[in-house]
Parts: C-alpha cells; sequence; structure tokens
C-alpha cells in the first residue's frame, strides 16, 4: 500500500521516532483523587493463581483481516491474514489514530484526530459509508459488548460521549476533569476504563455516564483489561518502564512490576494469562508478560530503526500483529515467541484492529 497502531495513542504526534512525550500534549488537571508520587514502582510480589499460556501454532481463519491507520497518509491498509498481503486502502480522515471493529464484525470505526471525526468502514466491502462527529476533537473510541453503542472521549472540553450506532448519532455526554485515552468497556457492559492524562485510571458507569472512581497511576501511557475485567494492567514511564495493575473491583493497585523501556500499547491474551507490550525504546522488541507472577518473562526482537507503536493480538491468542514508525507490520507467532512475517506497508502505521 501507498505511504500509509489496543490501553499508547498518539493524541498530538510530535514527529520523530517514538517516546512518551508523543502520547499527549494536553495539560491535565486531575481530580483530587488522582495524585501520586513520581518514582518508578518497585516490584511486588506475586497475588494471583497462575494459568496456562496460550499454545499452539497460528490458525488464521478465512475471511479475517487486519485493519491498520497511516497516520500521515490519512487511509486505512487491509491485510488479509491468511495471504498477508494488502488487499485494499481506504481513505478516511486526517491522522487516524484508532481503530475498533464492531462486535458483529460488519463495521470498523476509525477515529481521525487530525479532521476531528470518525470514519465509519463497512466490512468487508472495505469503504467508507458514513462520517460522524461529536462536535469536539476525538481522541479515543471503544464498542459497548453487543455493539449497541460507541463510545468517545474528545477534547475541547474534554468529555466523555456515548453514540448510538444505528444513528450514529450522540444520545449522552458527560465532561471529564482532563482529556483521556486508553479506553477499554468492561465485558459485562457496566464500566468503562480510562486514562485521565497520564496521572489517573477513571471508572466511568456506563449507565449513567458518571465518574465513579478515580485510581492514582503515575506516568501512564495505555491499559488493557483482563477477560474478566476483573485487572487493569496500565504501562507506565519511558525510562525506566513499569506495568501497574489495578483491581477494577476495588479501584486499588494491586501491584506494580519493571518492564523494558518504553513500554506503549499492551494487550492480554484471551486466558488471561500474558500480556504483551509493543515496546518503543531500543533494542525494539515485543515485552511478554506473565501476569500471574507480575514480571516480564521474555521479549521478542522486532528489529528495525523505529519503536513499535501499537499491538492487536487475533481471537485466538495465537498471532500477535505490531504496528512499526519504520512503515512495518511485524507479525508474531505467540506461542513461538517468534517473528514470522514482516509486511512493509510505508507512511506511518499506528493503530491495529483484527476482524476475525
Amino acid at each position: 500500500m501507498a505511504a500509509l497502531v489496543a490501553l499508547s495513542l498518539g493524541l498530538a504526534w510530535t514527529g520523530g521516532g517514538c517516546s512518551s512525550t508523543g502520547k499527549s500534549s494536553a495539560t491535565s488537571t486531575i481530580v483530587a483523587a488522582a495524585t501520586a508520587t513520581p518514582t518508578a514502582p518497585a516490584a511486588s510480589t506475586p497475588t494471583r493463581t497462575p494459568t496456562s499460556p496460550p499454545s499452539g501454532s497460528p490458525t488464521p481463519s478465512a475471511g479475517s483481516f487486519v485493519y491498520i491507520t497511516d497516520y500521515i497518509g490519512n487511509q486505512v491498509g487491509v491485510l488479509d491474514v491468511q495471504s498477508q498481503a494488502v488487499v485494499a486502502t481506504i481513505p478516511v480522515g486526517s491522522y487516524p489514530i484508532k481503530a475498533a471493529v464492531s462486535p458483529d464484525r460488519s463495521e470498523v470505526w476509525v477515529l481521525n484526530f487530525g479532521s476531528s471525526n470518525l470514519s465509519v468502514v463497512a466490512a468487508p466491502a472495505n469503504g467508507v459509508i458514513a462520517t460522524v462527529s461529536v462536535g469536539s476533537p476525538v481522541l479515543d473510541l471503544a464498542f459497548h459488548p453487543n455493539g449497541s453503542r460507541v463510545y468517545v472521549t474528545s477534547s475541547g472540553p474534554p468529555a466523555w460521549n456515548v453514540l448510538d450506532t444505528a444513528t450514529r448519532a450522540v444520545v449522552a455526554s458527560a465532561s471529564l476533569p482532563a482529556n483521556a485515552s486508553g479506553l477499554a468497556i468492561a465485558p459485562n457492559g457496566s464500566r468503562g476504563y480510562l486514562l485521565n492524562g497520564s496521572n489517573a485510571l477513571l471508572t466511568v458507569d456506563l449507565a449513567s455516564s458518571a465518574v465513579i472512581a478515580s485510581v492514582a497511576i503515575y506516568s501512564a501511557v495505555a491499559s488493557a483489561l483482563s477477560p474478566d475485567g476483573s485487572f487493569a494492567y496500565v504501562t507506565c514511564g519511558f525510562v525506566p518502564g513499569w506495568v501497574t495493575v489495578v483491581d477494577t473491583a476495588a479501584a486499588a493497585v494491586v501491584a506494580s512490576f519493571p518492564v523494558a523501556d518504553g513500554p506503549e500499547e499492551i494487550t492480554v491474551s484471551p486466558n488471561g494469562s500474558r500480556g504483551f507490550v509493543a515496546g518503543c525504546s531500543f533494542p525494539v522488541e515485543m515485552q511478554v508478560l506473565d501476569l500471574a507472577a507480575f514480571a516480564q518473562v521474555s521479549s521478542v526482537a522486532i528489529g528495525g530503526a523505529g519503536g513499535l507503536r501499537h499491538i492487536a493480538l487475533t481471537q485466538d491468542g495465537s498471532t500477535a500483529y505490531l504496528s512499526s514508525t519504520t512503515g512495518a507490520l511485524t507479525i508474531v507467532d505467540v506461542a513461538a515467541n517468534a517473528v514470522v512475517a514482516t509486511v512493509w506497508l510505508g507512511g506511518y502505521p499506528y493503530a491495529v484492529a483484527i476482524r476475525p
């Protein structure tokens, strides 16, 4: 594809390589509960019961596609999982920084930071069928598990917006204390979690759109939920890097542990035993975490001169796709802990979303 990225979003890309300073340029005013001492935490004592890691070789299903936004090319590339070839390029708005596939697989919503709107792509026809605005610059999005709603954070002023996916209209909104990204929705559809600036994890009640809890987290970058929604894993810092673990029911930090420098986007295996982090420092690597032991246990060397931006796992957890500032998409066999393919995309590959 011609010139052509989970919870970091690069909300105001500063150019050049990949660093924690590229995540957000917004000045955050944090609620009183969101305060923290700016020091990297030490490793914690494990408190969770280990589960088995994912196993088996990648087995892509027919009709599976990977959507990769091109931040500077203002388009989305579509990769066929089986052939590992780019089969379509879709023009969207400017600076697309996030993509999400609807639960029924019929649409891919693309968040365009530069043009302050969202492009709705029909899948697998791969054409834009609607452009949606919430009236202010957009920062992040996520679907409700039943597909009836899309939640969008925006700035100017910071806000939480609820869109009806059938009408594509805003049906509710609420103010936030600061610009927010790292949006994740609980599997039961009752709560939303988002990073408030880089200093807190907020819990939003989806029925009322009200912020009901705030957990102080220093230097937050990105986040992901465990499959059952009981834990949030937040990548933090740059040099050094670490992961903070939040018990979502208690709204409390229960552990933190060191990882390699430059942690960016994080995702969790379907059985909740492993975490995978796109590293944005050197050497360029995917960090592999044991979430029962609260430790980084290995890494996969990616290579190249640029850092990683986003990471996405297939539904069965067998394969990881990682976007890179070099213009490449790296494909990793999770069981083998090895790179199996690298696809050249060009441009600035950013967000990655998989349509299973």
